[in-house]
């Protein structure tokens, strides 16, 4: 027959066992919580800046929230007008850019009036292009020949054109990536780093996207 201490210890080893379960459990819970406070904040860090522009759905209400303006169609005339003056412009720096040729005994006088008709058929293949896209869009408002004009101001550092060009096109195609991407690297440029972030945080809103989320990471990093 057992005694009575054995039979004690027989019914304290479970309740022991049981009481260590509901210590590692604890542990484990407080564990979860205070990993979803960490997470919980960390979300709301990254997303921030979103709060400002909770339903902004265009590039267009994205900029009437910064600066209480934007750019449509109905001004798309006066742009064009823009356009002609800036493409006179670049054609008379073009022209001025290129070097005189220096007269050489070795090079035959017929090569150098070829290469001087080359380099003028360049310059105006320049204006041409401008000129076509600007056709092509006012006959079909196709987003494609908008955000084509927006894309070469931005290379010819007509940032504040460009600008203008990329807010057309998605004012057409609010979903249409490159304008949100060409609005922000424009902003950039007219050191308006902090709308230019807010616009792509408004976009990652809406959409996935890692080429967008790509842009911003060098905007923030100084890289663009």
């Amino acid at each position: 027959m057992k005694t009575l201490s054995e039979l004690v210890a027989e019914h304290e080893s479970p309740l022991l066992d049981d009481r260590g379960f509901i210590t590692k459990l604890t542990l484990l819970l407080i564990l979860i919580v205070f990993l979803s406070l960490y997470l919980i904040f960390s979300g709301v860090q990254l997303t921030k800046g979103l709060d400002e522009y909770p339903h902004s759905r265009s590039l267009k209400e994205v900029e009437q929230q910064i600066n209480g303006k934007s750019v449509t169609l109905d001004v798309a005339e006066d742009e064009f007008s823009d356009l002609e003056a800036f493409e006179r412009q670049m054609e008379n720096l073009e022209r001025v850019s290129y070097p005189k040729e220096e007269k050489r005994v070795s090079r035959p006088a017929v090569h150098r009036s070829t290469n001087t008709k080359k380099r003028i058929l360049i310059t105006s293949s320049h204006v041409d292009s401008f000129a076509l896209l600007k056709k092509r869009f006012q006959r079909s408002h196709n987003p494609v020949y908008s955000m084509a004009l927006a894309k070469r101001l931005y290379k010819r550092k007509a940032y504040k054109k460009a600008l203008k060009w990329a807010l057309i096109t998605n004012e057409i195609d609010h979903s249409n990536e490159e304008s949100w991407i060409l609005f922000a690297k424009a902003k950039v440029k007219l050191h308006q780093k902090k709308d230019a972030i807010n616009a792509l945080m408004a976009y990652l809103q809406m959409q996935d996207s890692s080429k967008v989320r790509a842009v911003l990471n060098d905007i923030v990093k100084n890289r663009i």
